[in-house]
């Protein structure tokens, strides 16, 4: 298994909205620091007056979150902890 130094970013649907698009960014970021993703153990960024107010960057940011704390946690199985690449 070979060590890569960032996962891709999940697909989008279609329709997104920049909104949501914006959301699912950053919930992607914070799922894969929270997953215990080396690269990401610095972000510190998270809109939370966003998330209380705009229904769909909520929508993708809880969306982007999920994926990729999954992924994270899936990949960091897969290499047996964390991987400085």
């Amino acid at each position: 298994v070979s060590c890569t130094t960032l996962p891709p970013f999940p697909e989008l649907p279609k329709d997104a909205t920049p909104s949501y698009k914006a959301g699912h960014y950053f919930g992607c970021e914070w799922g894969y620091m929270e997953a215990g993703r080396d690269q990401y153990s610095n972000i510190s960024y998270k809109d939370v007056e966003r998330l209380e107010e705009d229904a769909d960057y909520r929508e993708g940011w809880e969306q982007g979150y999920a994926i990729c704390f999954e992924e994270g946690s899936r990949y960091l199985q897969l290499m047996g902890g964390n991987c400085s690449c």
